[in-house]
C-alpha cells in the first residue's frame, strides 16, 4: 500500500516588496518590538533592571545546567 503526502500548500500572508519581502510582516515585527521595550526597560531603570536579569540568568542555568 502506497502512502500519499497531502499538498502542503499553506496560505499565509506576506510582504510582496520592501524590507520584509517574503516575511509576515507580524512575524518580524513582534520580536523587534520585544527587543526594543527591554532596551527602553534597561535604559530607564540599569540598576533594577541588572539585577533582575541576573536573577534570570542564575535560575536559567540552575534549572538548565544538568541538561
Amino acid at each position: 500500500m502506497t502512502q500519499h503526502s497531502p499538498d502542503a500548500h499553506v496560505l499565509i500572508a506576506t510582504q510582496t516588496r520592501g524590507f520584509y519581502e517574503g516575511f509576515n510582516p507580524w512575524v518580524a515585527a513582534v520580536p523587534k518590538f520585544v527587543i526594543a521595550a527591554l532596551l527602553i526597560w534597561v535604559a530607564s531603570s540599569p540598576s533594577a533592571a541588572g539585577a533582575q536579569l541576573l536573577a534570570l540568568q542564575s535560575w536559567s542555568t540552575a534549572s538548565f545546567a544538568p541538561w
